[in-house]
């Protein structure tokens, strides 16, 4: 299975009807002469078609390209160049996974990441949307208590504090915990007054607070004379939540994808300029062997 994982993204690679000749011309071919050079230009190749394939909105190809990466065996001679790549590869497959909604094998690669890859640039944003997987995939106390410990150790350093606090309080509103989802969110307005959440949060502290307002107030209550009535409430409750909840998820897909796209391209950029940069000194080099 690995094998053919593998053939597949180097056909793909070959073949695919993408325009990909400008990646191909910023290898330097020479490097193909030490085997553990091959191997890590091998992977530099597969993982620039993965990042362009998610470009494109291509995921099928892309995940092909990062599943062959992560199936690369570890060799003594090269195993740091395949451990990099492969540590790159489990994230962006819980990207994918992530943004086809996936949450259990979105799960299963950034935990991949977080346990055995913490010395890549990707490992803390790995914690932090493991948390949110967890979170979506409905284990809202795993979720919690992972990004608890990440806005402990990496929120503030990340910028992504009053995003984390959002999540652990979604996390609170799958649970029911309505006294302690208000409570996060009133944090993030009083401790991140100008999130980019903001709007949203203002919205689910003034439904949570309306719900508890005719919870204590009586006259409230005696309007619900009846347990049908109250289940009633309780269900309307839920649900307005939800939606509630939808559209921010949606609006919250939709921004990853963005950034996403944006975080890919400047990447791809980097790659083809530090290829091109060792090819012309290489080039300057060998112009210069007698």
């Amino acid at each position: 299975m690995k094998k053919s994982l593998l053939f597949a993204a180097i056909f793909v690679f070959l073949f695919s009807g993408f325009n990909f000749s400008q990646t191909f011309d910023t290898i330097d071919t020479a490097s193909f002469r030490d085997e553990p050079k091959y191997t890590e230009d091998a992977l530099n190749r597969l993982y620039i078609v993965g990042l362009q394939y998610m470009t494109e909105g291509n995921l099928t190809q892309a995940e092909i390209s990062f599943r062959s990466i992560s199936a690369f065996p570890f060799r003594s001679k090269d195993w740091r160049a395949v451990r990099f790549y492969k540590g790159k590869s489990h994230f962006y497959l819980g990207d994918i996974y992530f943004i086809q909604k996936k949450y259990n094998q979105a799960i299963e690669q950034y935990k991949a990441v977080a346990q055995e890859y913490t010395e890549i640039e990707e490992y803390t944003s790995s914690l932090f949307k493991l948390g949110k997987s967890y979170i979506l995939s409905g284990n809202s106390k795993e979720g919690i208590e992972i990004l608890r410990t990440y806005n402990f150790n990496y929120g503030g350093q990340d910028g992504l504090a009053d995003n984390t606090l959002y999540w652990i309080a979604r996390g609170y509103l799958l649970e029911e915990n309505y006294p302690a989802a208000l409570r996060t969110l009133e944090q993030i307005l009083s401790e991140y007054p100008d999130s980019a959440m903001s709007y949203d949060v203002r919205i689910l502290i003034a439904q949570l607070k309306t719900d508890s307002y005719q919870n204590k107030n009586p006259d409230a209550q005696n309007a619900i004379n009846s347990s049908q009535e109250k289940a009633l409430a309780i269900e309307s409750k839920k649900e307005l939540i939800v939606r509630i909840e939808n559209i921010l998820q949606l609006k919250e897909r939709l921004l990853m994808v963005k950034e996403k796209k944006l975080e890919l391209l400047e990447k791809i950029s980097s790659i083809r300029s530090k290829a091109i940069s060792n090819r012309q000194a290489f080039a300057a080099k060998d112009g210069n062997s007698p």
